[in-house]
């Protein structure tokens, strides 16, 4: 067991060193009260970003504020306006399998900020999907129908359309002459 002493004149041991909170004081955040037992906690992921960060990029990216979100549906987010990593709950209590591929893939965000080749490439390097898993609940529901006069095919949307044409009748571009209609409004 390692002793910390008082004195002013004894340099800290490499074990002091590492026994040191790896988070800045600004980062520390508080339990949150909906934590499952499904997920692992917020400080788990800290735990975590930190082994990859040293595995996979010689520890040098920064440490983002990592938190849960109830309502996004995705797998993850990259804000870096916030430098903040923010982890779907309800798709990973679908996919709880997927929550260190997700880590590991806003990991590659901080330093590629699209998806472009070079993002790829250090997604193969890593081991990290560059696509998450789809499902049923993770769709939000339609709240218009809209349906080309032409063919009468129903195209169901989450958003109102301003203006958009039917993709079997005009497939290359806009073509007024079949510009979808709103047939109803679900909600």
């Amino acid at each position: 067991m390692n002793r910390k002493k008082s004195s002013s004149g004894v340099l800290p041991t490499t074990l002091d060193l590492f026994e040191q909170p790896f988070l800045a004081e600004s980062k520390r955040r508080e339990p949150e009260a909906a934590e499952t037992g499904l997920l692992p906690s917020v400080d788990e992921l800290y735990r975590r970003f930190q082994q990859y960060n040293i595995k996979y990029f010689a520890g040098k990216l920064p440490t983002p504020r990592i938190r849960y979100s109830q309502r996004m549906l995705c797998a993850g987010q990259y804000i870096r306006s916030r430098q903040e990593i923010v982890m779907s709950r309800k798709y990973h209590e679908v996919f709880p399998q997927d929550i260190d591929d997700t880590l590991k893939h806003e990991m590659i965000h901080i330093i590629h900020f699209n998806h472009s080749a070079d993002f790829k490439r250090e997604a193969a390097r890593i081991g990290a999907s560059v696509k998450a898993k789809t499902h049923q609940t993770l769709r939000m529901q339609p709240r218009y129908v809209y349906q080309c006069r032409a063919c009468k095919t129903e195209y169901p949307r989450r958003k109102r359309l301003i203006s958009a044409s039917c993709g079997k009748c005009s497939p290359s571009r806009f073509d007024p002459k079949y510009k979808l209609v709103l047939k109803r409004k679900l909600r």
